[in-house]
């Protein structure tokens, strides 16, 4: 379940009043994982630092703007108060252009966000990448921002580089060691950059798979057939086949398969 607190602040451009939508908590049940570190699930906020007025459209920077009042996102709704919501960032493509940071470390989290946003656009693996040159713009700076010294930066480094279509640089810069949490993030990235993929991909495609499957109509359908290679697939025919459950109960494919 995801909860907010409910921040009324007010523009200073236009005096326009309205609510800023705060994550209280939110879980990652559910969830996808891609390997540049975007996520997306049901019960699942990042929340933002930029907004923009519902009035004038002008962004701010949450912590710029006084808090006048914070409650409950219960407290909110019993209340019926009926302010308009801040708006969340719908075109990173502006913001980028509009440079609305005022430091490197607001520039780094903003770049990021434009770059998980805007990779949605080349997630499809049946597409050649274009790259628009904003976004190509954006990753060039993004590298210069991240610090290698921070395992999470390193890894998204290396995602950046094979973003860009520079694999050698991606693989040289995975080839250090990481602690086991980061391998299978690790794993995914090294994957694609061998096969050269610039599409943004997802790190938990097992656990992806499985999810798929699971459905009430099969109750289970069989995705794919007994190939050792089977992560390399591009495409993955999935049919109706009760007979090959893939269950919680099996850690993996290959545990279930042997």
């Amino acid at each position: 379940m995801t909860s907010y607190w409910i921040d009324i602040k007010k523009c200073p451009n236009c005096d326009c009043e309205f609510a800023a939508w705060n994550v209280g908590s939110c879980n990652t049940f559910g969830s996808t994982f891609y390997t540049n570190g975007f996520l997306n699930g049901p019960m699942y906020d990042e929340g933002v630092d930029l907004l923009a007025c519902p009035g004038c459209n002008k962004y701010f920077w949450w912590d710029d703007l006084p808090t006048r009042e914070s409650m409950r996102d219960s407290q909110y709704f019993r209340e019926q108060r009926s302010l308009p919501n801040a708006s969340r960032v719908s075109d990173y493509e502006d913001v980028l252009k509009q440079a609305p940071w005022k430091n490197e470390v607001q520039e780094k989290n903003l770049r990021i966000k434009a770059w998980r946003e805007l990779s949605v656009r080349y997630s499809d693996f049946t597409q050649t990448v274009e790259l628009p040159s904003v976004q190509e713009e954006n990753l060039l700076r993004l590298l210069q921002l991240l610090d290698t010294n921070s395992l999470d930066d390193s890894i998204m480094k290396a995602d950046v580089f094979r973003a860009l279509g520079r694999f050698d640089e991606c693989l040289e810069q995975l080839a250090r060691p990481f602690d086991d949490e980061y391998l299978r993030a690790i794993n995914a990235i090294k994957k694609l950059a061998i096969r050269k993929k610039r599409h943004v991909g997802v790190v938990d495609l097992e656990d992806c798979l499985k999810e798929w499957c699971n459905t009430t109509s099969g109750p289970y359908l069989r995705p794919f057939v007994p190939n050792p290679r089977w992560r390399d697939a591009e495409v993955m025919i999935i049919g109706e086949n009760p007979a090959t459950p893939l269950r919680d109960e099996y850690s993996s494919f290959n545990e279930y398969w042997d």
